[in-house]
């Protein structure tokens, strides 16, 4: 698989601190995140969105939802879409703040790490060099308005 780059966020669309998403595979269940969505420069300053979800740590994960997610923002918003689940620090095994890029291929849920990343991770230093760049703008937003 091809590494997919990680677009250029230019300016905030929406910012909703209580969004609410369905599992497509358990219908009642319900999960809300706070969502933020940007206009975005993609791979060739292709105009599209970025969307980082932060948990909230009610209801449905994130990652069990994020096949529907991502199918109600490309429906919404359009193509092409980054979708970033933020994972909030104190809510996993090491304790971390974590961001996972989740996208749908062929029918098929598909997820990498963004942040952190180890240095024996080929991509490393791009996820570096990104998040360096663009990582303080996004994660204070989605942390100041939950």
């Amino acid at each position: 698989m091809s590494i997919r780059p990680l677009p250029r966020p230019t300016n905030v669309l929406l910012a909703q601190p209580w969004w609410s998403y369905r599992a497509p595979t358990m219908p009642a269940r319900t999960g809300c995140a706070h969502l933020t969505l940007w206009n975005a420069l993609h791979a060739g300053d292709t105009p599209g969105h970025l969307a980082i979800v932060s948990e909230t740590d009610t209801g449905l994960s994130i990652i069990n939802g994020a096949d529907h997610i991502w199918a109600e923002l490309t429906t919404r918003y359009g193509h092409p879409l980054t979708l970033i689940e933020h994972v909030l620090p104190g809510t996993t095994f090491d304790g971390a703040e974590h961001l996972h890029e989740c996208w749908v291929d062929q029918g098929t849920l598909r997820w990498r790490a963004i942040w952190p990343t180890p240095p024996t991770n080929p991509e490393h230093d791009l996820y570096e060099a990104w998040m360096n760049e663009h990582g303080p703008g996004l994660l204070n937003l989605a942390r100041t308005t939950r």
